[in-house]
Formats: structure tokens, C-alpha cells, sequence
């Protein structure tokens, strides 16, 4: 697993506000979005069943990461949530009146790359190119190095 966590770039707020309603009465200038890449077996831009099974394993691998470390920063005061892969929801918080769809503009405002497909667009991963799968945790007003503690994997 590759983690990189990036301060959320002021353009994306109104979407992550629809997205988190929890958040539209919040200042986010301190809000940070925790990046998990896993790399893959296959390559995601498939459409097979060993693929969505994939996909299912690597779902439940993330859920299993990041739900004990926003619930931990949530006891603690702090906001935090993190998106079902499988839906594009808050996992742990009120749903908006949209998803989080990660080939949307917010990955390539954090420099990551999309490959046009056609019909449709996959995130591309420098070293593992299509062979990945991101999952993403968002925390408001947290100390970056107390994010890093808390990761244990």
C-alpha cells in the first residue's frame, strides 16, 4: 500500500461540501485528504469477473484501513470520514446529493493522472500504471504528523 496525504486544493471545497454535507458550515482550509493506493493483480480498466472480484477484495482491504482511523479521530473530536469505493458515499457520515468519483477533477488537482478510455476514464498510477486501486479518507483541522502516528498497517 502507497499513502500520500495532500491538503484538499480551495477549488474542490464546494464539491466536498456537497458531497460531506456535515462539512457546509465548516471552514476547510485545514481539511486533508489521506490518498491509499494498492496495487493490482489486474489491469482495473477491465470490466471481467476476476476484475470486480478484485475490486471487491481491495474495497474491503481499504474499509478495514481506514474505518479504525477516522472512527479514532471522530472520538477524538475531530471530523473525519473516508468514501465506500463501491459507492462513491461517505462511509461513516450523512450522504450528500452527489458521489465521489476519483477520476473526477479533485485527483488531478493532487497531480495524479486519468487515461482517457472513450467511454469512460481510469486512474493511472506512475509505477503501476492501470494495475491500481485508490481509496481516499478525508480529516478536518488535524495535525498532519498525528495522522501519520495513527497509520498502522
Amino acid at each position: 500500500m502507497e499513502l500520500n496525504i495532500h491538503q484538499v486544493p480551495p477549488t474542490t471545497y464546494q464539491t466536498l461540501k456537497m458531497i460531506f454535507p456535515d462539512l457546509e458550515n465548516k471552514s476547510l482550509e485545514k481539511l486533508f485528504v489521506l490518498v491509499s493506493w494498492q496495487k493490482t493483480n489486474n489491469d482495473m480498466t477491465g470490466f471481467t469477473e476476476v476484475v470486480e472480484h478484485e475490486r471487491d477484495v481491495l474495497t474491503k482491504q481499504f474499509l478495514t484501513f481506514a474505518e479504525p482511523i477516522c472512527k479514532s479521530f471522530k472520538e477524538k473530536g475531530i471530523w473525519s470520514d473516508f468514501i465506500d469505493p463501491s459507492s462513491g458515499l461517505p462511509y461513516l457520515g450523512t450522504r450528500g446529493s452527489t458521489i465521489y468519483i476519483e477520476t473526477d477533477d479533485m485527483v488531478t488537482l493532487l497531480g495524479y493522472k486519468l487515461v482517457e478510455l472513450g467511454c469512460c476514464r481510469s486512474l493511472f498510477h506512475n509505477e503501476w500504471k492501470t494495475k491500481c486501486f485508490m481509496g481516499v479518507a478525508f480529516f478536518l483541522g488535524i495535525d498532519v504528523a498525528d495522522l501519520i502516528r495513527s497509520i498502522s498497517y
